[in-house]
């Protein structure tokens, strides 16, 4: 599978999730994330793929896994200006 098809199946994965359970919604953002993140898509994956998964997990009851998420987005996003992290609600 190459990139192309790969973000394809990442996002039809997420789009069909619009109606399922929360916790499904967090598993499938948060890999989705990580495929960004491989991909070297920091921004993609940063926003909005890591801050809607600290929301679900949070809605979720997940607070430990929404705080490690959250200090996993801070250290990524490090050399990202100020602005950005504003935008997604990351404290600098």
């Amino acid at each position: 599978m190459n990139f192309v098809e790969a973000e394809t199946s990442y996002d039809k994965a997420n789009i069909s999730l619009s109606h399922s359970f929360i916790i499904d919604e967090a598993l499938s953002f948060e890999l989705s994330g990580y495929f960004y993140l491989s991909t070297g898509m920091t921004v993609k994956a940063l926003d909005p793929f890591f801050t809607s998964v600290v929301d679900r997990y949070s809605s979720w009851g997940a607070k430990t896994k929404a705080n490690t998420l959250s200090d996993f987005i801070r250290e990524q996003s490090e050399n990202f200006p100020t602005s950005l992290l504003s935008c997604m609600g990351a404290d600098p």
